[in-house]
């Protein structure tokens, strides 16, 4: 437990323990049984929760200067991913479009490919523009989150797929 927490239970028990000093030295079950009649336990309950409350305001404090940077980090980071997602997704189907206008539907074969690339044209653009939603989406829960940690855990996690992204790049070239 908190030692917050535990001195207000320590105070508690010694304003008991002065109210009736003659019984408390003279008799230590005597003391336990004057404790477990005369403790108010909704006092010892909003004590607790008042020093939970000042122990997290103070951790708050303490917090919210590294986490507001992180966070704001990462809403960029969302935002300019989902932009540019959006844009891909924009792209992708113009390029489909035009893809369609100027394919030969003569033959069999050609008909077939030329529906397969259409089908996978539309299937990226489809998940592009829901990684899109996801990423905006994403953006508006970090921007509200206190957590220092859970916030770090998001702007590493972004600077591992920034990292993914790069490796592929390299990859195709």
């Amino acid at each position: 437990m908190n030692s917050k927490v535990l001195s207000a239970i320590e105070g508690l028990m010694k304003g008991i323990c002065n109210q009736n000093s003659k019984t408390c030295a003279a008799n230590k079950k005597a003391k336990l049984q004057i404790i477990q009649q005369e403790i108010d336990y909704d006092k010892l309950a909003e004590a607790m929760i008042r020093a939970y409350e000042k122990v997290k305001k103070e951790s708050r404090r303490k917090n919210d200067s590294t986490s507001s940077v992180l966070s704001s980090f990462a809403v960029l980071i969302f935002v300019v991913y989902g932009v540019i997602l959006a844009v891909t997704v924009i792209a992708v189907v113009i390029a489909a479009f035009k893809q369609v206008r100027e394919m030969n539907w003569v033959n069999v074969s050609q008909i077939a490919s030329n529906i397969i690339v259409v089908v996978i044209a539309l299937l990226i653009a489809v998940t592009t523009a829901i990684m899109s939603y996801f990423s905006f989406r994403a953006a508006g829960e970090v921007s509200v989150e206190e957590d220092r940690s859970y916030v770090a855990a998001v702007v590493s996690a972004l600077a591992s797929m920034a990292a993914l992204i790069v490796a592929l790049v390299a990859l195709l070239k």
